[in-house]
């Protein structure tokens, strides 16, 4: 049983997606307890030399993946936040990368940060 479920928007920067994008950033979770989150980059295609993150602190007890690893399917537009939380306090995720252009839009820059605050 999976808890702390949540789905999240990883948006390009629009004023009207702002505040809404402000709202998901923020989460909570128990040390102990499995946690879940998915994360959904927009404003088009992104792959794996295009997309980084961070985790802080590192041995957080959480990972971030592609949905589809280890498929031909695999998606750096649609990723999961899941694991166990070993540390109580905030643990940070920042996603920063870029999607490609295509010949009526080009490609944009996004840098996102999210939140977990642990507690015991």
């Amino acid at each position: 049983m999976l808890f702390g479920r949540n789905y999240k928007k990883a948006l390009v920067p629009t004023k009207a997606r702002k505040t809404w994008a402000q709202q998901l950033q923020q989460n909570h979770s128990f040390t102990g307890t499995p946690y879940y989150a998915k994360i959904e980059v927009f404003g088009g295609y992104t792959d794996q030399d295009n997309f980084n993150y961070d985790i802080q602190p590192e041995k957080s007890g959480l990972e971030l993946s592609p949905r589809g690893l280890g498929t031909k399917y695999v998606t750096y537009n649609h990723l999961e936040v899941k694991g166990t939380p070993k540390v109580a306090g905030t643990i940070t995720i920042e996603l920063f990368g870029t999607t490609y252009g295509t010949n009526t839009c080009v490609g944009k820059r996004y840098d996102r940060v999210y939140t977990i605050k642990v507690e015991e």
